[in-house]
C-alpha cells in the first residue's frame, strides 16, 4: 500500500511539472502582446495621469560621454484650465472623518 500512494504522489508530481511546462510554453507561442503606445493616448487631459516626458540627457559608458540636457515639459492643457485636485481615500477604516 505504502508503494502505491508513493506512485500516486509522484505521478500527480509528473502531472504538475507537465502541466507548468505547457502553460510556459503556450506564453512563449504567444509572443510579446501588443500594448498600446503611451504616444496613441489622446494629450487634451481626458486621460490622466499624462504619460511621462523622455528623458532628453543621453546615458554614455563614461561622464565624458554622457550629456545632460533640461527636460522640458510640455504644456498640455489650454490656457486659463482650472486647477483641480482630485483626493481618493481608500480603506482607512476607523481614520475616517466623522460626518
Amino acid at each position: 500500500m505504502a508503494k502505491t500512494s508513493w506512485n500516486l504522489l509522484h505521478l500527480r508530481k509528473v502531472r504538475l511539472i507537465m502541466g507548468c511546462i505547457l502553460i510556459g510554453l503556450s506564453l512563449l507561442a504567444l509572443g510579446p502582446l501588443s500594448i498600446p503606445a503611451a504616444a496613441a493616448q489622446p494629450d487634451d487631459g481626458s486621460i490622466l495621469p499624462f504619460p511621462p516626458t523622455r528623458s532628453a540627457s543621453k546615458a554614455g559608458q563614461t561622464i565624458q560621454e554622457s550629456t545632460h540636457r533640461r527636460r522640458i515639459e510640455p504644456n498640455r492643457l489650454p490656457k486659463g484650465t482650472p486647477n483641480i485636485l482630485i483626493v481618493l481615500i481608500d480603506d482607512v477604516g476607523f481614520a475616517q472623518t466623522d460626518i
